[in-house]
């Protein structure tokens, strides 16, 4: 669902009532965070299910981002124009949409004009106690991390 979607970084089913469309497609052999998707339809009610292969823990602390605004780069849009480097995010113009993002500054190409593979760029908020699926522990201080289907970041030391 990740190409589907304008705002955000989801696996997850794409249930639009209005268009009476449903879309399913978690890009399960395609996405290192990909899914296989069952849609559930009980009485009515539309719920998901789903199974990867990524590494499943449990978040040891809460972490509210200030900033959770849902955003990703995916293919085949991958052009940006790098304006600022901090330590672990840089903030990136995405050129097709001219919308402003930090990007983890591992999935960016050495000449800052490209991230290489799709990337979230999502800080996404976690508590205590939830159930997390690790993407990509292998960046400095922040680990990728997919909850519900969205995929997103946050700190390092939260996963036990």
């Amino acid at each position: 669902m990740v190409n589907y979607i304008e705002n955000g970084f989801s696996n997850a089913p794409l249930i639009d009532h209005d268009k009476k469309m449903i879309s399913i497609d978690g890009g399960c052999a395609v996405k290192s965070s990909g899914q296989l998707n069952a849609l559930i339809i009980e009485s009515g009610v539309y719920s998901f299910m789903y199974v990867d292969h990524l590494p499943d823990f449990e978040v040891k602390g809460d972490y509210m981002p200030h900033n959770q605004e849902a955003a990703g780069i995916t293919f085949p849009d991958y052009e940006i124009e790098r304006l600022e480097v901090a330590e672990d995010f840089s903030r990136c113009m995405h050129k097709k949409t001219e919308r402003m993002f930090w990007v983890k500054n591992e999935y960016i190409e050495d000449d800052g004009h490209n991230v290489k593979d799709d990337v979230s760029c999502t800080l996404l908020p976690v508590t205590s106690g939830e159930r997390v699926q690790l993407v990509d522990g292998g960046c400095t201080g922040f680990d990728l991390v997919k909850k519900e289907g969205r995929v997103g970041w946050i700190p390092k030391g939260l996963l036990k």
